[in-house]
């Protein structure tokens, strides 16, 4: 999400900045609209599917975790809803066995991307 850097200082203008955030999806709503008068808001029937998460407050990582995309956090925040189209990605989560602390393991990131090399040059019609 593009995030406002100054969003909490006054009379500065906002310079946004890419941050990913992380939850928990709890619930997912299907929402049917049907154009009905008087009002007639919307010509055709359309769906709406919104996603409940509940925000994950991350804690800090240690540095050889971090390079793997690997978050640690202890405490969730608020309920969130939004838009199931503004979901980027889906990653897995595992408990940390002596404390309350879950991992975040997430493979969306640069470890996730297919890289393709065409050394011997086959394929690349010449």
């Amino acid at each position: 999400m593009l995030v406002d850097k100054f969003a909490r200082q006054k009379r500065r203008l906002p310079e946004y900045v890419l941050e990913t955030f992380y939850g928990r999806l709890e619930h997912v709503f299907l929402i049917k609209i049907c154009p009905e008068p008087p009002n007639n808001l919307f010509k055709t029937n359309e769906d709406i599917i919104l996603a409940a998460i509940r925000s994950c407050k991350l804690d800090t990582t240690p540095a050889e975790l971090k390079k793997l995309d690997i978050h640690l956090y202890t405490h969730q925040g608020s309920l969130d809803f939004t838009d199931v189209t503004s979901i980027q990605a889906v990653v897995g989560r595992i408990p940390h066995k002596a404390s309350s602390t879950w991992a975040i393991i997430d493979r969306s990131g640069a470890l996730a991307q297919a890289i393709f090399s065409n050394e011997d040059g086959a394929g690349n019609g010449n």
